[in-house]
């Protein structure tokens, strides 16, 4: 028998993003942790690190993992949803005389919403955002007969969002139930 890797893969490193190249795309921001005086060729700054997952338009698929946020309008949305989940979809404001066009998220509609929740299972799932996709489809071993079962209030209530709920034919000699991030979807 031979064990399972314990370790994750190790990323690639990010870029950060252009904002203009994801500029009116439905994003999806776990911000992780406010960093404040990063050394930047403009000297010191603050900035918000967070993973972005680009839902629709022309990089629609786009994973930025643990990227830092300069914009300061865009910042100041995500500082306080620390280890939450956002959804908005990218726009700019209008730019002072002189000053650049801020970055910001507006407010999703009720369609960005539904488009989102889609996504966020898929990469819940280990998929990608983009909603062209299709969602993986689980194969479950067919039972015989439902066996009887009787739920303890303790496992009740171990039983965390974003955690899959016991299906039947998982734990099985081989096979193995799918591992589940425990972050809650919005």
């Amino acid at each position: 028998m031979t064990a399972m890797n314990p370790f994750a893969t190790i990323p690639s490193p990010s870029d950060g993003i252009t904002w203009a190249d994801v500029n009116g795309a439905l994003l999806i921001i776990r911000p992780t942790s406010i960093e404040a005086g990063i050394q930047t060729s403009f000297g010191a700054a603050d900035a918000v690190r967070a993973d972005v997952w680009v839902v629709d338009g022309p990089s629609a698929g786009e994973f930025h993992d643990d990227t830092l946020v300069f914009p300061k309008l865009l910042q100041s949305q995500l500082k306080s949803r620390i280890n939450q989940v956002v959804l908005g979809r990218l726009t700019q404001g209008q730019g002072k005389p002189g000053q650049s066009a801020p970055w910001l998220l507006a407010e999703p509609t009720a369609q960005d919403v539904q488009v989102g929740m889609q996504a966020w299972e898929r990469i819940q799932a280990g998929g990608q955002p983009s909603p062209t996709q299709q969602a993986p489809v689980r194969q479950m071993p067919v039972q015989q007969a439902p066996q009887p079962t009787t739920l303890q209030p303790q496992a009740q209530a171990q039983a965390g969002w974003g955690q899959p709920q016991a299906q039947p034919g998982w734990g099985q000699p081989d096979q193995q139930a799918p591992v589940a991030d425990t972050t809650p979807p919005f």
